[in-house]
Formats: structure tokens, sequence, C-alpha cells
């Protein structure tokens, strides 16, 4: 991603929540409207996270969850 000090590139910083009915929440680019999603589909703490179309897949959505 790039950071927001690139000027008149912001947007690709900008991202936005939609929350799913199932309880998840789906993080969109406000640019140009892809996903976010985890990198090869592997759920282990430090794995990449990459932009892709929206294909409704379980590593396309994310729960926060406050860490006490």
């Amino acid at each position: 991603m790039a950071t927001c000090s690139r000027g008149g590139e912001q947007a690709d910083s900008e991202w936005r929540r939609e929350f799913m009915p199932n309880g998840s929440m789906r993080v969109v680019s406000r640019k140009g409207g892809s996903s976010m999603k985890v990198a090869g589909e592997y759920y282990a703490n430090g794995d990449n996270i990459v932009e892709d179309v929206w294909k409704n897949t379980i590593s396309q959505q994310f729960y926060f969850r406050e860490v006490k």
C-alpha cells in the first residue's frame, strides 16, 4: 500500500469497512474497489495482506476483536 505522504495518490491508502451479514467485515479500497485479502489463504500470525478482487472468500473476511 502507498503511504499517505504521496500527494495526489492519497486514495491508494484509503480504505472503508463494510459489515457483512455473518458479522465479519470486508475492507474495501476507496480508489479501486478491491478488497483486502490474506495472501496465500494461510492464517498464521504474520501473513501478508494483499489487494484482490472481491470473491467472498474466507480470506477476505475479517473480525476485529479487542485484545486485553
